[in-house]
């Protein structure tokens, strides 16, 4: 890198940069006939961040095409350059083609007030978390706005911009799925194990919540890590904290590494090139060798590293697109091994939160493992780019049409949407109609609530997590007789009102909503708990469970394996309907009773 030290001409830099580069950003409407990309794209230069007082600034490529929660990249450019000088070199040149080619977002951080990293650690630290806080954002007031994977944001640096990066991964492990360092200079020891041993966010939000109380120390936190020396020696300290930090032991070496350390279970990992493969390393390998395949996904403090699904038709994932009501819509339809046509199985419909999309609450919710174990039909359902009402400020973005929150007009009906795929999936496999299942996370628990209400008829039992909103509008009714057996998940950092038991407050009134149209008796509750589990089983007179809340302690906003396979273990698998509309549970017809409402249950 030491070679590229020099003025870049004007033309060079512009030679660098995308044909959209824009000051004050202007949003495109959604196109029709491919509605699934970004409003906006183009290399973003000169974005401002202060703190404490101090500039920072940088840039960033959002690439044409980009798709609803996409990963991204954050890079730490060397002390004395800027952010669109660093993508005039041969680097940033590779930076931006991986991110046109893969379709990512890839943004260039220069030191605060152009100068050097870690002139002062912690504005450091924040100016970092202030950039990925701005790559969440949705909003218009931010020129680049796109909708950011949480789960898969890596961290890369060059020279001193590498050695602040694995301060940083020191630091704020859970932000990241993995760094990598290209030549970083020495990190000593005392430094990152005195890092280590301070509380890391839980999990990486706009606000602190659960730090003091989860007590989560950085050094308890896995997160793979790269170090690639080129031009100088690689820095000892760093790589024995990083092996240290994911229990990780010498296994061999690779194609690109001469030292690869792993855990158990190879998730945690750590690479080490110097030499001979150090110098043949590039933008495209890192990314796609090492930090594209591993993501980390939200829950209990600290998340959880998984490899990277390859959603292909080899592995089970079909991908439909279809116009449905003047709409290009699509899904992934999942197939298990055991599925063989001759039997009918059920299918269970999985929606996604706002923004978000059907691979990632795919890969967050893994119910496609409970369908491996448990032999059913998993529909993994896309919002479509809806603008929420024009006073939100937001970008469009994948949202589902529910009751909680005004479309803007000529918003998709996700109702006619969600009748499509199931109506398509009971023609193309055996499906059991009287065993159809629905969920879904946030803005997706919403549209759970609203099938629920709108289309309550075929289903036979619902199961929202992280949402309650979407049937508490004023105005809304259950037009139906039918029992609906709905059960609500919520963490104890999750939205609204969290999971908090109030007299009066969103939980307690939906529940109260469904209880009275389920005729339960709230005397007759019981109450379980097992480790942060807590569960609530609301029962009829007859001691058949209607409705069902679960406290899941020490979790933010998400939708976790645990809870996939919670609900259909102690909820969906006990539900049947007959032709008639008839609720069996466990095989046994259940009567519809008298609602009898009770507070001992409340907090």
């Amino acid at each position: 890198m030491r070679k590229f030290r020099f003025v870049i001409s004007l033309l060079l830099i512009m030679a660098a940069m995308t044909s959209s580069v824009f000051a004050d950003a202007e949003y495109a409407p959604v196109d029709p006939s491919y509605p699934y990309g970004s409003p906006v794209h183009g290399l973003f230069n000169d974005q401002q961040i202060t703190v404490e007082g101090a500039e920072g600034s940088y840039s960033i490529n959002v690439p044409e095409g980009i798709q609803p929660w996409n990963p991204s990249v954050i890079i730490m450019i060397p002390d004395g350059m800027e952010a669109e000088e660093f993508i005039a070199t041969d680097e940033g040149k590779e930076w931006l083609a991986v991110s046109g080619d893969e379709g990512i977002a890839v943004a260039f951080a220069e030191p605060l007030e152009g100068k050097e990293w870690g002139t002062a650690l912690r504005d450091d630290f924040e100016y970092i978390r202030q950039m990925y806080i701005n790559m969440r954002s949705k909003s218009l007031s931010v020129d680049h706005a796109y909708t950011l994977d949480k789960s898969s944001l890596g961290l890369v640096g060059y020279e001193e911009g590498g050695s602040m990066a694995l301060l940083v991964a020191a630091d704020s492990p859970t932000m990241f799925s993995g760094v990598a360092v290209i030549d970083a200079a020495p990190v000593s020891s005392q430094q990152l194990e005195s890092l280590g041993e301070g509380y890391c966010w839980p999990w990486p939000a706009d606000k602190w919540n659960g730090v003091e109380e989860s007590a989560l120390k950085a050094e308890d936190v896995e997160i793979p890590a790269w170090f690639i020396a080129n031009e100088t020696a690689v820095p000892e300290d760093a790589v024995a904290y990083f092996v240290a930090v994911n229990d990780a032991s010498l296994s061999g070496s690779n194609v690109f590494a001469d030292e690869v350390y792993a855990s158990d279970s190879s998730i945690s990992r750590v690479w080490v090139s110097e030499g001979g493969k150090a110098s043949t390393i590039t933008a495209t390998e890192i990314w796609n060798s090492f930090l594209s395949e591993i993501k980390r996904f939200l829950g209990f403090p600290g998340g959880r590293l998984a490899y990277a699904v390859e959603f292909t038709e080899e592995n089970g994932f079909y991908v439909h697109e279809r116009m449905i009501d003047g709409f290009l819509r699509r899904w992934m339809t999942y197939v298990p091994d055991s599925y063989t046509g001759e039997e009918a199985v059920p299918m269970v419909i999985v929606m996604h939160g706002s923004s978000a999309s059907m691979y990632a609450i795919a890969e967050e919710s893994r119910w496609f493992d409970v369908a491996d174990e448990y032999g059913f039909i998993v529909n993994f359902c896309q919002a479509y780019m809806n603008g929420r009402s024009v006073s939100s400020g937001n970008i469009p973005a994948a949202y589902w049409h529910d009751y909680s929150t005004a479309i803007d007009e000529g918003g998709s009906d996700d109702v006619v949407y969600l009748n499509y795929v199931i109506d398509s999936t009971e023609k193309q496999f055996n499906i059991d109609s009287g065993r159809l299942y629905v969920t879904g996370h946030s803005n997706g628990a919403h549209m759970t609530w609203r099938l629920a209400l709108d289309n309550g008829t075929i289903l036979t039992a619902i199961a929202p997590v992280g949402g309650v909103n979407g049937t508490l509008k004023e105005g809304l009714a259950i037009n139906y007789d039918m029992l609906m057996p709905a059960y609500i998940l919520m963490g104890e950092y999750d939205n609204g009102d969290a999971y908090a038991l109030v007299a009066g407050n969103s939980n307690v009134r939906a529940i109260r909503m469904w209880n009275e149209h389920n005729g339960v008796d709230e005397n007759n509750v019981t109450i379980t708990e097992d480790e942060e589990f807590t569960q609530y089983f609301f029962r009829n007179g007859e001691d058949v469970p209607l409705v069902g809340f679960m406290k899941i302690g020490s979790t933010p906003h998400v939708y976790m394996p645990e809870e996939s396979f919670d609900i259909w273990e102690n909820w969906f698998s006990h539900y049947e309907r007959g032709e008639d509309g008839t609720l069996y549970y466990d095989g046994t017809a259940v009567k519809s009773d008298s609602y009898v409402q009770n507070n001992g249950w409340l907090d």
